[in-house]
């Protein structure tokens, strides 16, 4: 049993079924936003707006609203992040005061590392929220009967690809196509090699010369303790002018290795939140079904 996914997985059903919203009204603002509330200049804002990792072109981590104010006042009381610049305290978090979902985060930025982690992790929450209340049943159904692995899909996918020992289901929008992919692997190691070779047969362009792979010098991969594999960087369709974005996680599960594989096409857009949110669909692997 992979108990690195079952905690990731525990850890997000136990986020989203925290708190309701008691009466209170509903959170503003858009994903990544965050009100930044000072009466004086302070370095929050630049701490937020630091690079967000893995994408083709820079983007800021979060898109920052300034007040020259104490408080939050007005309509911005209701913004979903935000952070209040307090002297003399590193850290202080509290949440749904004026709106649900709300987090207002108390810093004088000496804590940058957990203020950015807070902040991102808050974000998830409110991914894993939205895809608890609306994924795709049959994908999950689909998934657990071939892998016995449990992934929350997004509603808006539809499966592509259905083949022994790969499954591709991908979104799309006027702007954008989303997907993901699950497949096998042999074992963990190398396991960007191996995903390369798999996309390779089963994700193709219009013609066999043309196919998915992932961009070697752009892997960040992290090594979980109990296993796991994390790998985020970009992809790229040989023979096209196809790429972008991608994050994978891959997980041990009855002796198989089991490789969920995100990523986003988007060139007329910004694709920052296109990851967060495909980033969020990882966090609710489960081996322990």
């Amino acid at each position: 049993m992979n108990t690195k996914g079952t905690a990731c997985m525990a850890w997000a059903c136990a986020l989203v079924a925290c708190n309701g919203g008691g009466g209170m009204p509903a959170s503003s603002s858009k994903p990544c936003e965050v009100v930044v509330a000072a009466d004086s200049l302070n370095r929050i804002g630049p701490i937020l707006e630091r690079p967000y990792g893995g994408l083709p072109q820079a983007e800021p981590a979060h898109d920052v609203v300034r007040m020259r104010t104490a408080e939050p006042t007005g309509l911005y009381r209701y913004a979903r992040s935000i952070v209040v610049y307090r002297q003399g305290e590193a850290l202080r978090v509290v949440r749904n005061r004026y709106a649900h979902p709300q987090i207002i985060v108390y810093t004088d930025g000496t804590a940058p590392r957990q203020l950015e982690a807070t902040l991102e992790r808050f974000e998830t929450v409110c991914h894993l929220s939205e895809l608890k209340a609306r994924h795709s049943k049959a994908a999950e159904r689909l998934v657990a009967e071939r892998w016995g692995v449990r992934v929350w899909v997004p509603a808006d996918m539809s499966v592509c690809v259905d083949r022994p020992g790969f499954v591709w289901m991908a979104g799309e929008t006027a702007r954008a196509t989303t997907g993901v992919c699950v497949f096998s692997l042999t074992d963990t190691h190398r396991a960007a090699e191996q995903a390369d070779s798999v996309l390779r047969i089963n994700m193709k362009g219009e013609t066999d010369s043309m196919y998915m792979q992932l961009i070697r010098p752009t892997l960040r991969t992290t090594t979980m303790p109990h296993g796991g594999v994390w790998i985020q960087g970009l992809w790229a369709m040989q023979g096209d002018a196809m790429g972008g974005p991608m994050a994978m996680r891959v997980v041990r599960h009855r002796g198989q290795t089991v490789a969920v594989l995100a990523f986003a096409y988007a060139p007329a857009m910004a694709k920052r939140n296109l990851m967060v949110a495909l980033k969020a669909v990882l966090y609710t692997i489960d081996s322990n079904t």
